[in-house]
């Protein structure tokens, strides 16, 4: 029954009812995303976009990380500017050269920094973000299909595990999500009513969205198919701009559309230059001289369409600089990205990856609910009318549109590293299945009935994801203890569980008889700054920096993170066969002959001068990665002895296990020499000697 057909004394009441559900939905959310951050270590890349927006904040200055998107990081460190934060130095290297991957480190855990506390309060920033774009799911549902849409839609929204997963995270993929949901109803709504308000909230919104994420550039395609869906479907559209008028003529319509869009477009482009200070350039003049991390010419794309345009760009200044390098950095890294699925391993991906991880992840109580949808769809025996021509565009045209062409590109891209990538789909999913309520009331009790149980399924699945929302995987694969089968990487391991690892180390493995520690870890937490007693081990992130200790590895305990533990960013991609065993008895052995020479740090540099520094530390990396490759191997065949939220696999070793897994675990370095120094030393000499030879130098 709607608000007007019911009696006046139940009005007021019911809206309060209804007000009270949303704001305990979003309730629920906010405090189940923040309260499971507590003990989640950072990821892999939420300090490097803290740095980047506190350094935008302070300093006026984008040489930092300006691939990830101005406007989330700025975001999250607002509540940095009102902590008594210590500010790294401007004169240190690795801001003049841009390095955001050790400044991070210097941020966080060097200069008397509290990470545990800046990190919760930027994540706390994020969580409020990503219910405010609850709120936009839940007005945009209830727009199209009524209050019942809209609340089914932000039900949806506030219990799935992947935006509880990433809502909490200093990432941009949330806020990125939400900002072309906005950009796409703005859209919808200045198509059908163009007036200066609708042009205005449009630019803003597509302005937003371009500073978000840099798939912004799909707003293109989606612009041409709703303009083309707005002249079939409906005959006229409303001008309001001096006074109001009601175009009927398509070229007359045609024109008035272009015309707002070009005006869009200009407030959209104001809006992204506000961003970097109207500003060309990424470097403030008045901070040290600077340049990016990467070189222009490395990053020019193999498409040389795209290389054309972003040349044009930065000779006639038609971005900001940062935005075009940061532009530049995802294309050319978007070419070719190391990735893995379901025991397979690809540098250039799979169609199918976002299908699959599609299926394996989302909850089963939605995939059901989508079925439901479709089943209702097949046998409507009306169809015909979806595509009759009506006063106004139906509101499911926009988003139906904006799936298309985004899966469509999900479908081609060859970044194939994350879920995450792929929630723009889910939103605009939740917002098109409020429909089923409005359906459901109209095909009687026990089509809404069967919708209540799978709501009621699905919010039990998600409840059942606490804390560990990151490593959701349905039932139908074997749930999240069979995640690490099928994916890893930020779709179920992202460093976030180093905090578990500590705690579980104190509580089981301390005192005088305490096993020995190995770890392997993929993340970006500080293991030094935990006092974790660790002997490293292959490792990727700012432990590889920290340790880098090619030392004898002995009985014990190994713990691996899930994205080590399949070997995802090891050269090494095929199965072990006689060739690698070779190799691996030839590095042995020419191991055996380095360390016997290196009594000392002095006696090793003189060794590997003799024989070639390049030559050593090729042979270094290699003997780390192989004798790291045959571990996994074997540890893929054996159970673990414990595993800690779904990604830190331990495993307990007798002096026997290592031996035969590793022939020779004996070769390595004293515990005490200096592996990284002697490591350091080798590729610093193997480039000055490059640079030496080189005609250009």
């Amino acid at each position: 029954m709607s608000e007007s057909r019911q009696p006046a004394r139940l009005v007021e009441p019911m809206r309060l009812l209804r007000a009270l559900l949303v704001v305990g939905l979003l309730g629920v959310f906010g405090l189940c995303a923040l309260y499971s951050a507590v003990n989640k270590a950072p990821t892999f890349d939420e300090g490097i976009h803290l740095t980047a927006g506190y350094s935008y904040w302070q300093s006026n200055d984008y040489r930092l990380q300006p691939e990830n998107g101005n406007f989330p990081q700025r975001i999250a460190a607002i509540p940095l500017l009102f902590q008594p934060i210590n500010q790294f130095t401007h004169d240190h290297t690795f801001w003049k050269t841009g390095n955001v991957w050790d400044l991070e480190w210097i941020f966080f855990y060097v200069i008397g920094n509290d990470p545990y506390w800046m990190l919760f309060t930027a994540r706390a920033m994020m969580v409020v973000a990503a219910m405010l774009i609850g709120l936009l799911v839940f007005f945009y549902a209830r727009r199209l299909w009524g209050y019942g849409g809209g609340a089914l839609a932000l039900t949806l929204y506030c219990f799935n595990p992947d935006f509880l997963a990433h809502g909490r995270l200093v990432t941009s993929d949330v806020l990125g999500a939400g900002a072309f949901l906005g950009a796409i109803w703005a859209l919808s709504w200045l198509l059908k009513r163009i007036s200066w308000l609708s042009i205005g909230l449009t630019g803003v919104a597509f302005g937003l969205l371009a500073v978000s994420k840099y798939y912004a550039v799909l707003m293109v395609p989606m612009v041409l198919l709703l303009v083309a869906a707005q002249l079939y479907y409906t005959k006229e559209t409303p001008l309001l701009l001096r006074g109001e008028r009601v175009l009927q003529g398509w070229t007359s319509r045609l024109g008035a559309m272009i015309g707002a869009l070009v005006a869009t477009g200009l407030i959209a482009w104001i809006v992204l230059w506000s961003f970097y200070g109207f500003r060309y350039t990424a470097f403030n003049d008045d901070l040290h001289y600077g340049q990016f991390f990467e070189s222009w010419e490395k990053l020019q794309p193999d498409n040389e369409l795209i290389g054309a345009g972003i040349d044009l760009a930065r000779e006639y200044h038609l971005l900001p600089e940062s935005y075009v390098y940061g532009f530049a950095h995802v294309i050319k890294h978007s070419e070719s990205r190391d990735a893995f699925l379901a025991g397979q391993y690809s540098s250039t991906g799979w169609w199918y990856f976002f299908l699959v991880s599609f299926l394996v992840k989302s909850p089963t109580a939605l995939l059901a609910i989508l079925l439901l949808l479709l089943v209702i769809l097949l046998l409507d025996k009306n169809k015909r009318r979806w595509l009759r021509r009506s006063k106004t565009l139906p509101g499911w045209v926009p988003l139906i549109v904006m799936a298309l062409v985004y899966g469509g590109v999900a479908l081609t891209t060859t970044l194939n590293i994350g879920h995450r990538h792929i929630l723009p789909i889910y939103i605009v999913l939740f917002v098109l299945l409020g429909g089923l309520w409005r359906v459901a009331r109209t095909r009687g009790a026990p089509t809404m009935a069967l919708l209540l149980v799978l709501i009621a399924g699905y919010c039990v699945e998600s409840i059942s994801a606490f804390p560990h929302y990151l490593t959701f995987f349905n039932r139908l694969v074997g749930g999240p203890e069979n995640g690490h089968v099928l994916l890893v990487d930020s779709s179920l391991d992202w460093g976030q569980d180093l905090y578990l690892l500590d705690d579980w180390l104190k509580e089981n493995n301390s005192g005088a008889d305490r096993d020995t520690v190995t770890l392997s870890y993929f993340g970006w937490s500080s293991v030094t700054y935990l006092q974790m007693d660790a002997r490293y081990w292959e490792s990727r992130g700012l432990f590889n920096r920290e340790s880098y200790d090619v030392t004898r590895l002995e009985p014990g305990l190994f713990a691996i993170s899930a994205t080590m533990l399949q070997g995802v960013y090891d050269p090494i991609y095929s199965n072990w066969d006689q060739k690698y065993e070779s190799s691996y008895l030839f590095l042995i052995s020419e191991m055996s002959r380095l360390i016997k020479a290196s009594p000392n740090l002095q006696s090793a540099l003189a060794f590997v001068n003799r024989e070639g520094p390049k030559k050593w530390y090729n042979k270094m990396r290699n003997f780390e990665h192989y004798r790291a490759w045959r571990l996994r191997l074997h540890l893929l065949t054996r159970e673990p002895e414990v595993v800690l939220g779904n990604t830190i696999f331990i495993f307990r070793l007798t002096e026997d296990d290592v031996k035969e897994m590793l022939i020779m675990p004996e070769i390595g370095f004293p515990d005490d020499f200096p592996t990284r120094k002697l490591f350091d030393q080798c590729r610093f000499l193997a480039e000055q000697l490059e640079k030496n030879a080189s005609p250009n130098q």
